[in-house]
């Protein structure tokens, strides 16, 4: 029996799932800060958004059990083998570890589940589908807008103690990586459409990712401009060289006479440049990998042996290799290039997309295991890759 997801009002059913995501992530942040009057997981309110997500992975799984046997026996042992795993590793540390665990799990296969959920259901109607996920971009830049210009404290992204606004996105790092999705989507889209209203976009949203206040920014948009020089030809490509950096010093200049980078200067001089760059990561690298390894055997060096509670140093590229070893991460890896970064060799957009998940995951946490990203990957890296398939479903006018 052929499955019935593709028989649905596909439009309804992604955009069902961007307005749930959506609106659990803000409730996550806005409940919280309203009610409890602080920004905390530990917050009742705080697992709004991942029962959310939770119940998208179990009407998937269920999904499978009733159309899809094949399917539902590989999901099934797949999980059975994991979780026989875990217990193993975890069996002297109590079910508040495992259930860490199989958060992380959960969190990590979410994007492969949207973006087969998306790839499976027959869209007729591509424009709804980006109209709702550019209203959302728009509206969570202008969140951050409003909260900047009237200096709003429950949108803070580290409190008072430095500059950032989040908008309705609570940890700093997802909302980092989340940029770079918009950014990379609203390229392509104008690219595709040609709207001058998406270039206005583009640079709201780009301004409300330097209001974020993360590092990380910074460091995609240095990749940003090498980017954009690289696909220039011939002698254009100095003069667009010249124009980007000139930009970019003006900048980055502006940014240093208002007190922005006031925090990591100061940062800087109490520490030094590796600690400030890495937020302290490599302090936490030196103080757990060193433990880790020692009680490492060869069956840990294949699948991995970690508690995520307590022995993460927050770097995506790292924490994938202790959280599951060798055999693990090749199976994440390459599950990763079968799905979601399947680009041909010319999609460079798509390729400049894997580029920042690799170097922001491997300076920074919660990119590869970002519940509030999963879905704008899953959906961004589907309209990359279709962009070149089928150009008559993705070049269709979007707002105007």
């Amino acid at each position: 029996m052929k499955n019935p997801i593709r028989f649905l009002k596909g439009e309804s059913l992604i955009i069902s799932i961007l307005l749930l995501f959506f609106t659990t992530d803000a409730l996550n942040v806005i409940l919280v800060g309203l009610v409890d009057d602080l920004i905390s997981y530990t917050s009742s309110y705080a697992k709004l958004s991942a029962v959310s997500k939770g119940l998208i992975i179990l009407a998937y799984y269920m999904n499978a059990l009733f159309q899809n046997a094949k399917r539902f026996v590989v999901i099934t042992v797949v999980i059975l083998v994991f979780l026989i795993n875990a217990a193993i590793i975890y069996n002297s540390d109590g079910f508040n570890f495992y259930f860490t665990w199989m958060i992380r799990v959960a969190k990590l296969a979410l994007p492969f589940i949207l973006f087969d959920i998306i790839k499976k259901t027959y869209i007729r109607d591509y424009r709804s589908v980006l109209n709702i996920y550019i209203v959302l971009l728009l509206l969570q830049s202008l969140i951050v807008g409003v909260a900047f210009l009237f200096n709003l404290d429950l949108f803070l992204t580290y409190g008072h103690h430095r500059f950032g606004y989040s908008g309705v996105l609570t940890a700093q790092n997802e909302a980092s990586f989340y940029y770079v999705i918009a950014v990379v989507f609203l390229l392509k889209h104008w690219q595709l459409a040609g709207r001058k209203i998406v270039v206005g976009l583009l640079f709201l949203v780009m301004l409300a990712s330097i209001l974020l206040g993360s590092k990380a920014v910074f460091i995609f948009y240095i990749s940003f401009g090498i980017y954009i020089v690289l696909m220039q030809r011939g002698g254009y490509k100095y003069v667009v060289a010249i124009v980007v950096g000139s930009l970019g010093l003006a900048s980055v200049l502006f940014l240093y006479i208002i007190g922005y980078f006031d925090f990591y200067i100061n940062y800087w001089q109490e520490a030094d440049f590796l600690t400030m760059v890495t937020s302290f990561r490599n302090l936490l690298i030196q103080d757990r990998l060193p433990e880790v390894f020692a009680n490492w055997k060869l069956n840990n060096y294949l699948f991995g042996g970690i508690n995520p509670a307590t022995s993460f140093v927050e770097m995506d590229v790292i924490d994938l290799f202790t959280f599951g070893g060798l055999i693990g991460s090749l199976l994440y890896y390459g599950l990763l290039f079968n799905t979601l970064f399947k680009f041909s060799r010319k999609n460079y957009l798509g390729w400049f997309l894997v580029s920042q998940y690799f170097i922001i995951g491997g300076l920074a946490g919660h990119v590869f295991a970002s519940g509030i990203n999963a879905i704008y990957l899953a959906l961004t890296c589907y309209y990359l890759q279709e962009s070149e398939k089928k150009k008559e479903l993705v070049t269709v006018q979007s707002i105007d």
